[in-house]
């Protein structure tokens, strides 16, 4: 399901999905809505709209989840992080021969 999820949804670089570049359609689900006179259908159409709505509301919660880890991470990361020092042409440094061979 993710992986068909993916391979049907547009791609911001090319404008299309995976499924229309490579095999110049876009594949059916199998859930869409279609129009009927019978009051199960629209039972059916609301319980599908009300899951679809639940997962964007989940991948919603998800995106910002992870948004306000990466967040934590860069804060703490940058904690630990100097910025390093700025050499001219002709300054003296030391140089640690640890991993040269000599």
């Amino acid at each position: 399901l993710a992986q068909f999820s993916y391979n049907a949804k547009k791609q911001t670089s090319t404008k299309k999905s995976p499924f229309e570049v490579t095999c110049s359609y876009t594949p059916r689900m199998g859930i869409e809505q279609r129009s009927s006179k019978a009051p199960a259908a629209d039972l059916m159409a609301d319980k599908i709209n009300e899951t679809l709505d639940q997962i964007n509301e989940t991948l919603d919660q998800v995106r910002n989840n992870l948004k306000q880890a990466q967040e934590r991470m860069k804060s703490n990361a940058d904690k630990h992080h100097s910025e390093a020092p700025k050499y001219s042409l002709g300054d003296k440094v030391w140089l640690s021969t640890d991993n040269l061979c000599l």
